[in-house]
């Protein structure tokens, strides 16, 4: 396959996207966190430590409704990481959430809260790790997909995390009945594969940057019956804040009414 589309990269995706972020990954020596979460974010404080990274596979129901199941490789810690930090969108009503260990399938404690439009989910490991950690997330979310108009959707993620570098890999698979693969948005990140199995397409992408918010992927389809689960192209967009930027604003507006008064 070889479809694509032609368009401009929209900030139709919140840029706090549903991605895992380890802004807030704590360990024991807690008098050290400064420290370690630089060494986590960069990927380059200390030898041996690995880059952080995501492994997220997002399946699409018949309905439109979303199975989203990521994978987050927590980097090596010789101070040992012992929690871990997500935030889940409110807008795409995130339900049936499991948090578990990737190897043996232990569910994992965790804390909610609620701040602003985001649930933060902070995790408890069980023990200390020091050579990297790997946990599952799963959940299911719905409005996730934007009504383009004449029958076309798109689904699309911006990254959540800013200014390091990290491994991510996306996985978009559309159910064979009633939906047609119509092509990837080509003013963002191109897949790597596009497959059919079963008659399931399968459109994968992956990343190692430190592209942070400016990284994003979008692919478009028809169908048919997902209307109660999408939204509209005039949906409010969500951008990410820019430092400054309200009082550049406003300093603007100033200089505005400044110079009308000028004229006067």
């Amino acid at each position: 396959m070889d479809r694509h589309c032609h368009v401009h990269p929209v900030d139709r995706y919140l840029c706090w996207s549903d991605e895992l972020k380890p802004m807030h990954c704590r360990t024991v020596a807690m008098i050290l966190f400064s420290l370690i979460a630089m060494a986590l974010f960069t990927g380059t404080a200390a030898a041996g430590i690995d880059l952080p990274a995501t492994d997220t596979t997002l399946t699409v129901g018949e309905s439109g409704a979303i199975h989203v199941w990521a994978l987050q490789a927590v980097p090596d810690n010789r101070e040992g990481a012992t929690d871990y930090h997500f935030d889940l969108q409110k807008l795409y009503r995130p339900e049936n959430v499991r948090v578990y260990d990737f190897e043996t399938g232990k569910p994992l404690k965790y804390d909610v809260r609620e701040t602003g439009e985001v649930y933060g989910y902070d995790v408890h490991f069980d023990r200390p790790y020091y050579n990297g950690y790997r946990f599952v997330t799963e959940y299911d979310c719905h409005n996730r997909i934007i009504y383009e108009g004449n029958g076309v959707y798109s689904l699309g993620m911006r990254a959540a995390a800013d200014a390091r570098t990290m491994d991510r890999s996306y996985t978009v698979v559309l159910p064979p009945k009633n939906f047609t693969y119509l092509g990837y948005n080509a003013a963002m990140d191109h897949p790597v594969s596009e497959t059919e199995t079963g008659g399931y397409i399968y459109i994968k992408f992956h990343n190692v940057s430190n592209a942070g918010s400016a990284y994003g992927w979008e692919v478009r389809f028809g169908a048919t019956g997902v209307e109660s689960e999408a939204r509209q192209m005039s949906a409010p967009a969500y951008v990410l804040p820019v430092p400054g930027m309200s009082f550049i604003a406003a300093a603007a507006a100033l200089l505005i009414v400044a110079i009308a008064t000028r004229k006067r």
